[in-house]
């Protein structure tokens, strides 16, 4: 019964890709996580977002890979998440 759980990725879907873009999305999972997931200390997220020079297929400008490092503080247990967005698929 929390109809705003989840996170605001949607509020970037149309953003530009630009230099800052990585940063936005890095501070928006690093809130959400601590908004919602009690318990777990972010360590590091790393956004790559391919640059047209970076590829053959212009294709691939449309895609992102959101890599988090974190830590369960009650286990001391490190984790690790990766999340690949290419339009049209998750």
């Amino acid at each position: 019964m929390q109809p705003l759980f989840g996170s605001r990725l949607w509020t970037v879907v149309f953003e530009q890709n630009t230099e800052i873009l990585p940063e936005i999305i890095s501070n928006i999972v690093k809130e959400d996580i601590a908004r919602w997931i009690e318990g777990i200390n972010v360590k590091k997220v790393i956004v790559q977002v391919p640059q047209i020079s970076e590829t053959e297929d212009y294709r691939d400008i449309y895609s992102l890979l959101v890599q988090v490092t974190f830590e369960d503080v009650a286990s001391q247990q490190d984790g690790s998440v990766e999340i690949y967005i290419n339009s049209g698929k998750v």
